[in-house]
Order: structure tokens, then C-alpha cells, then sequence
């Protein structure tokens, strides 16, 4: 019997010291490729629906109090839907 491999987010939302913020549908931590912060989905898929969209911009601009621009484009994860602050 094999043993199942976690998804690298799913394991991420279970550290808490790498979390920046947790919400009701989203979480931000610093992305481990590119050291920006990142913000994705908790469950497995790949578009943000409205309501995430709207979380993730509070989580940055209101709650982190952080500055730039949201690249919505998905570059090396596909099984959650993500989103780096540049």
C-alpha cells in the first residue's frame, strides 16, 4: 500500500508559522519560489470565485496593510487557485 502525497498548500495551511493570514475561504503565506506573498484557495480548484477574489484583496490591502499589484495568473500551481502580490 502506498502512502497518499499531501498537496504542498494543504500541508502549508497546516503551519501556522508560515501563515500570514487565515480567512473564511482563503489563506496568505510567503511563496516559497518567489518570497512574495501569496494568497490561495483552502479547498482543491482553480479559479477564484467571487467572493475569494474579494477576500484576497482584503487579506492584502486591509488586514496585511501591503502594497502593489495582484497577479490573478496561475504560473506553477494548478490544484488551488492562487494569487502573488507584486
Amino acid at each position: 500500500m502506498s502512502a497518499v502525497k499531501m498537496c504542498a498548500l494543504c500541508e502549508a495551511k497546516k503551519d501556522f508559522n508560515f501563515i500570514l493570514f487565515a480567512g473564511r475561504k482563503i489563506f496568505v503565506i510567503n511563496c516559497h519560489i518567489c518570497c512574495r506573498p501569496m494568497a490561495f484557495t483552502m479547498d482543491h480548484h482553480p479559479k477564484f470565485t467571487y467572493e475569494e477574489r474579494e477576500e484576497v484583496r482584503y487579506a492584502f490591502y486591509k488586514a496585511l496593510r501591503l502594497q502593489g499589484h495582484i497577479d490573478w495568473k496561475n504560473k506553477n500551481i494548478f490544484d488551488h487557485a492562487n494569487a502573488h502580490l507584486r
